[in-house]
């Protein structure tokens, strides 16, 4: 299947199907981490749209596409900060 239509897709699913290995296992947790928000971003940008079509207005896309990229950006790259944040505001 190598060098027809189908290889990126293929090597897209194989992505999703095993982590790739670093040395220290801090790459895998984030690689995992991008894979679910890249899961996550094509149904939330579907439910913007649709949301825009039905309200007949922009402004949803126009806010909702920038908190969608900064959502998924705390919490692949920034997701121990985020944490220890979580857990400072919310002790017992």
């Amino acid at each position: 299947m190598f060098g027809s239509d189908d290889a990126p897709l293929q090597e897209s699913l194989a992505d999703l199907w095993f982590a790739r290995g670093a040395l220290n296992g801090k790459g895998d947790d984030r690689f995992v981490r991008g894979r679910i928000a890249m899961l996550v971003w094509l149904p939330s940008l579907i439910v913007l749209a649709m949301l825009s079509v039905w309200l007949q207005n922009a402004i949803p896309i126009v806010v909702g596409i920038p908190a969608l990229l900064i959502g998924m950006w705390l919490f692949v790259g920034r997701s121990e900060r985020v944490a220890a944040l979580a857990r400072r505001l919310y002790r017992r």
